[in-house]
Formats: C-alpha cells, sequence, structure tokens
C-alpha cells in the first residue's frame, strides 16, 4: 500500500499546476492500493484511539513531530494539539458499563513513531505546497521553490 498526501486527489479534481505530475503518479501506480494521510488518520481515530490514557500519550508525540522540522515549543509559543477519539459509541442517558480494550503499552511505540512522522510530513507538505502570497499593504511571502530545494538536497546528499 502506498500512502500518499490527500492533495494528490484534489490536484486531479481542480486540474491545479500540479495535475500533470499528479497523474502520472496515479497511473504509475494504478492497481495498487493507495490510502491518504488523512484516511490513516480517521482509521487510527477509529481503531486506536479508545481511551483518554492511550490517547493523551499519542498527543503528547505531536510535538516530537514538529521538532524533527526545527520546530520548539516555549513560553507563549501557541501550539495546541487536538487529540479525539471515535472508537466507542455511548449512547447518551446510557447507565451500561462500557467494556474497553485496550493494546499493552509496549506495542504503542510504532504508533508514538507514526503519530511523529505524520506530523513531521505534514508540516513538510505544507511547507512545499505554499504558494507565493501578497497580504495587506504589499507584504509578500514567496512560496518555496521546490525544484531548487530538490536540487540542493541531492547536490549534499540529503537523500
Amino acid at each position: 500500500m502506498y500512502v500518499v498526501d490527500s492533495s494528490i486527489f484534489a490536484s486531479i479534481v481542480v486540474k491545479d499546476e500540479f495535475y500533470e505530475r499528479a497523474r502520472r503518479f496515479l497511473t504509475q501506480h494504478s492497481g495498487r492500493e493507495l490510502a491518504t494521510i488523512d484516511i490513516a488518520f480517521v482509521e487510527v481515530a477509529n481503531t486506536l484511539w479508545k481511551h483518554v490514557y492511550v490517547l493523551k500519550r499519542i498527543a503528547r508525540r505531536v510535538q516530537i513531530g514538529l521538532a524533527r522540522v526545527g520546530g520548539y515549543t516555549s513560553h507563549g509559543s501557541g501550539e495546541v494539539v487536538v487529540a479525539f477519539s471515535t472508537g466507542y459509541t455511548i449512547p447518551h442517558g446510557g447507565r451500561d458499563r462500557v467494556r474497553v480494550e485496550l493494546l499493552p503499552d509496549e506495542e504503542l511505540n510504532p504508533f508514538f513513531r507514526g503519530v511523529a512522522e505524520a506530523v513531521e510530513e505534514a508540516v513538510l507538505n505544507s511547507m512545499f505546497m505554499s504558494k507565493t502570497m501578497v497580504g495587506r499593504d504589499g507584504n509578500t511571502v514567496p512560496g518555496i521553490p521546490v525544484d531548487e530545494v530538490v536540487e540542493l538536497v541531492k547536490r549534499y546528499g540529503a537523500v
């Protein structure tokens, strides 16, 4: 299975400037199972995060993903992590107990790593998919020149 960012599908639908690259990728990988980070995220939310203890532990790993791309937290830095669970449906006003099954703590390590990697990928994707923006009073923030970055990464052997 290939896990791709959902923007590849959005490029196909809206036919933006990445349409041809997205079309080539999907054509090359036709017949293979593709999933998006978004789908993977929802599946994890539906199956794993069923207990507040586990949910809190997994949510703490978001900061690791931010750190991997150079982020850090400081007083007033404003990172907000929202963790949610859709694993159990508890009827409103219900009086019956609900059984909760948990993975042993030792089996959570791959999920901790997965959260860190997903956050890292989300940050990098948002940076590389950004376009030049012009704001108030003509303030301009240029988009990242992806081709130049790829060339530099190759030149210095970072991939």
